[in-house]
């Protein structure tokens, strides 16, 4: 830092550069950068820099001091600081309070201590790396400390003057420390805490960590939890309304009346599509009601839901159209509600999305057809779809735990059950034949993927082909024929799919298979033809049309023979279960077995409530990947009862 004279006035500045005895200097004004200027070198002065001591800058960081006593009157002048002084919460609450007994305004704080603390001091006392470090997962227990208590105080400063908000004053601040300073000799259940203070604690502890803690934290979990709630915080609100939905949590048991009121409030104070979803179900399934429905309610949510993009809202307006539950009866319109999620759906189950809500809408595809919905009956379409619901949903509950999902599966089962003796299908088929591979392939092929096919000749009549779908080429523009035989070009904007890997959804309803595959192969019989552009025995294709495969409209293979799939073979060992019955001639219930039982045994398993005595009606074995549900989700069998011990 230099001084010059100019004129009658001294002026300040930093050195920049130095050429043939002429500086060019940046200029300040009042401690601030200005603008840039050229003065001779003989005209300047060093200006030594302003020594600042921890007990000085601890006593501006409380506002006993002001700027200008702090550096001295040279605001201008480089800052040294032996000692460097850590800023604590106190520093900012006995900020405040000198600020009101100087009889400060707001302004005149934020412009003699906030700004100056922020760009003068802001890395010096720590400030950075306390609110860089800082999170709730360093809290013990939750609870607020010296950093999370500065960092919430700070907060409020910088909404106040940083960005002008109005929802706090200087007053919060010290509140915000007081309340933090009087809990250190409280009990853990007498304490009290600011509204961030609780958002903290709320967000230490969540699901994961309140499995395993004990009574007194979850008891003031609750407490936290519920105030919050009362004072309208959104988050909050949303927290308690899923922690009460469903099972419940580790601090909340199912609680469907708390849930809704939650849900509600928040569809007042920051409605959103999620909620609207959610007490969709809750009035569809009468919840709060004894089992009784709300059609009305639920249709309205529903509603609210659909428009906001949520697929489970959709299909269950499907299901209120399909049988006029709080609206006129149209299946017409539940049908087309269907087939406009189920290509939606389909593309983000192949992505890997094993989540989403494929198998739900499978399931009412395969409904469509099994009961004639504004179409044909036909138990072979239902029973594609019910295949592909089968395998969706033993996907989300492997990767997944959603609440419904065992009823789900339940209900996929028993329309398989129901139709698959009208198909003539063999249950132990692993074997389809097709005559075109449309079928097969052209699902595919829906969203404007190119496929590739490698042939590899066995005989004359007879071959072997692979599939496998390929990137997007984007330096090849598509070529589509319109009815209108008008030809356009373009090409594909779905460059999201590419970071997914591309896999073939596959169904061969008279395999009994529904699998997602990177590669598919196929035996061509009886061969009648096989004719592929420029005689290679690998071609890639767009479209198939019968027994011809096209690229952006060209004709680039013509093979007419009659394939053969062949499910793939799935290596797992077979697991003993027993059915299982609570009551005589009661619901089946489905155990995992590993101890020696018999028809007509009693036997111990783990009921809703705790250990129940059972009776055994059937004892079978079955592989992993016939399952209904995946393995995890199986219950077992406790012990096996002998007679006399009932």
């Amino acid at each position: 830092m230099v001084s010059w004279e100019s004129g009658k006035k001294k002026l300040y500045g930093r050195v920049r550069e130095i050429r043939e005895n002429m500086a060019r200097i940046s200029l300040f004004s009042d401690g601030f950068r200005d603008e840039e200027c050229t003065v001779s070198v003989d005209r300047l002065t060093d200006e030594p820099p302003v020594v600042l001591t921890a007990d000085a800058l601890r006593r501006f960081a409380r506002f006993e001091i002001r700027y200008p006593e702090l550096v001295q009157g040279r605001a201008y002048a480089d800052k040294e600081i032996p000692e460097a002084y850590r800023i604590v919460p106190e520093d900012l609450k006995a900020a405040v309070l000198n600020c009101r007994k100087y009889g400060m305004s707001d302004g005149e704080f934020e412009n003699e201590y906030f700004w100056p603390l922020y760009d003068e001091f802001y890395d010096s006392m720590g400030i950075r790396k306390i609110l860089n470090k800082h999170s709730s997962d360093f809290l013990v227990n939750g609870l607020p400390d010296q950093d999370s208590v500065f960092c919430n105080a700070w907060d409020i400063l910088d909404r106040l003057f940083n960005f002008g908000m109005k929802d706090v004053s200087l007053d919060d601040v010290v509140e915000e420390v007081r309340i933090w300073e009087e809990n250190k000799d409280k009990a853990l259940a007498e304490m009290e805490f600011s509204r961030a203070q609780k958002r903290g604690f709320l967000s230490f502890w969540n699901d994961d960590r309140l499995v395993s803690v004990d009574e007194e934290i979850k008891a003031l979990y609750r407490k936290i939890m519920d105030s919050l709630c009362e004072e309208d915080d959104p988050e909050a609100l949303k927290t308690k309304a899923y922690a009460c939905y469903g099972h419940g949590n580790a601090a909340y048991g199912q609680d469907w009346d708390a849930s809704q009121a939650c849900l509600l409030r928040l569809m007042e104070v920051e409605p959103d599509a999620r909620f609207a979803n959610t007490l969709g179900y809750m009035y569809y399934y009468g919840r709060c009601t004894g089992g009784v429905p709300e059609y009305d309610k639920a249709f309205y949510y529903f509603s609210i839901g659909a428009a906001g993009g949520y697929y489970e809202s959709r299909y269950k307006l499907s299901d209120m159209f399909l049988h006029g539950y709080g609206v006129a009866k149209d299946p017409k319109v539940a049908a087309g509600i269907i087939w406009e999620l189920y290509p939606e759906l389909l593309k983000e189950f192949r992505r890997g999305n094993s989540g989403c809500n494929f198998a739900d809408v499978a399931l009412r595809a395969g409904n469509v057809w099994k009961e004639g919905t504004d179409c044909w009956d036909d138990p072979h379409r239902a029973y594609y779809f019910y295949l592909q619901a089968q395998y969706a949903i033993r996907k989300r509950m492997t990767a997944e735990d959603f609440f419904g999902d065992q009823e789900v599966a339940a209900r996929i089962e028993q329309a398989i059950a129901e139709v698959l003796p009208e198909t003539g299908y063999r249950n132990n088929s692993r074997t389809a034949r097709y005559d075109y591979l449309q079928e097969l392939l052209g699902p595919g092929l829906d969203d404007g993927h190119r496929m590739e096919m490698k042939i590899r000749r066995i005989t004359e009549t007879e071959a072997r082909l692979t599939f496998r779908i390929v990137p997007y080429d984007y330096n090849i523009q598509r070529v589509i024929e319109t009815e209108d035989n008008v030809l356009y070009r373009f090409i594909p904007d779905d460059v999201e799919s590419e970071k997914y890997g591309h896999q073939l959804l596959v169904t061969a309803p008279a395999a009994n298979f529904c699998g997602l595959m990177k590669k598919v192969t196929v035996l061509a019989k009886h061969i009648r033809t096989l004719d592929v552009e420029g005689g290679t025995d690998t071609v890639l294709f767009d479209r198939i049309l019968g027994d011809e495969f096209y690229l952006y409209g060209r004709k680039v293979a013509e093979i007419d023979a009659e394939y053969t799939f062949t499910a793939p073979k799935i290596k797992d060992k077979k697991h003993t279960f027993v059915s299982v019955t609570f009551t005589p001639d009661g619901r089946r219930y489905d155990y995992l077995c590993d101890v020696p039982l018999n028809v007509g045994d009693r036997a111990v398993v783990e009921g809703a409530d705790g250990e129940v005595t059972v009776t055994v009606v059937n004892v079978f074995e079955k592989p992993e990947s016939e399952l209904a549900l995946p393995l995890k989700k199986y219950k077992k069998v406790i012990r096996g009862i002998s007679e006399g011990q009932e």
